[in-house]
């Protein structure tokens, strides 16, 4: 057995591998954590966007550019937490001795019930 240090052996962003059921649950958590934290300043700039669509004074023009940025940061976290929440479940199947594209194939069957209904 090689002498392979924990980062290298179980990396976060990497489909390869398998974990167990307590570093999947962490691994959620932590995915979970990501995406409301970017989501929450998201919804108040969509909130105050909103509240001051009736107004067109010349200030809210300043702000629309950082507004804007914060939108695009907190969209890329979202993004990356749905990917740690989708790379954690397929090394999930991985270790129950399953395919990784089984995943795939139950979100699309989700997604198609969901959108039938």
């Amino acid at each position: 057995v090689e002498d392979i240090p924990t980062s290298e052996r179980n990396p976060l962003h990497s489909s390869k591998g398998r974990i167990g059921v307590l570093s999947f649950s962490a691994r959620l958590l932590l995915a979970s954590l990501i995406m409301v934290a970017c989501s929450a300043p998201l919804i108040a700039n969509l909130l105050s966007l909103a509240s001051q669509s009736g107004s067109t004074s010349g200030a809210n023009d300043s702000l629309t550019i950082p507004i804007i940025a914060l939108t695009i940061i907190c969209l890329i976290g979202i993004c990356y937490g749905f990917w740690i929440s989708v790379i954690s479940a397929v090394k999930r199947l991985h270790d129950l001795d399953l395919s990784g594209w089984l995943f795939l194939l139950s979100s699309t069957f989700l997604l198609i019930l969901l959108m039938s209904s």
